[in-house]
């Protein structure tokens, strides 16, 4: 991989070398092209390789500019990946793999509002109002810490109709989700 001539050393781009970040940007170009072909089920497969080989942000200890904005990039490429995935779940009624998702992507974002309101409604349709109640309160906390600002009208709303709501209307409030 690292050929030495004269004395200097350099990188031998005749051999194959593999990388995460070269694997991870692979499964999405191949994710997005089985979406516009699709081919759903391959698509879901190469966005959860892609989750399995994000491990940790990109140069996480290096601070200077260019890794920052590079570390930016990786890491919306990886709510992307997440984002897709719980969508994915989601359309499948799967809401326990769709809230799995959604708090991998909460580590990295935890203020996407959008993401707190799909957790909170998955767990209301599974029967679990109180994880849901208290995902309102997470969504809150995140959004005061890193922000100071309050939840939208919207999540608000979603937590008065779940805390007060019939469980047997839970469907109903799909459509503020969606």
């Amino acid at each position: 991989y690292v050929i030495s001539q004269a004395g200097v050393y350099r990188i031998n781009w005749e051999t194959k070398i593999w990388s995460d970040v070269g694997e991870f940007l692979s499964c999405l170009d191949r994710a997005v092209r089985f979406q516009k072909e699709e081919k759903l089920h391959l698509m879901d497969l190469e966005y959860q390789k892609a989750a399995e080989l994000y491990s940790s942000n990109l140069l996480e200890d290096f601070y200077e500019s260019w890794a920052e904005q590079t570390r930016d990039e990786y890491r919306e490429k990886y709510n992307i990946v997440f984002g897709r995935l719980a969508q994915s779940a989601w359309e499948k009624t799967d809401y326990e793999k769709c809230i799995r998702y959604l708090q991998s992507l909460l580590l990295s974002d935890p203020t996407n509002e959008e993401a707190h309101q799909m957790i909170m409604l998955s767990y209301a349709l599974l029967g679990n109002r109180s994880a849901a109640i208290r995902q309102f309160k997470v969504c809150e906390d995140n959004l005061r810490k890193y922000l100071e600002i309050e939840p939208e009208p919207e999540t608000v709303n979603l937590h008065k109709k779940i805390k007060h709501g019939n469980p047997k209307d839970y469907r109903k409030l799909l459509n503020l989700v969606e």
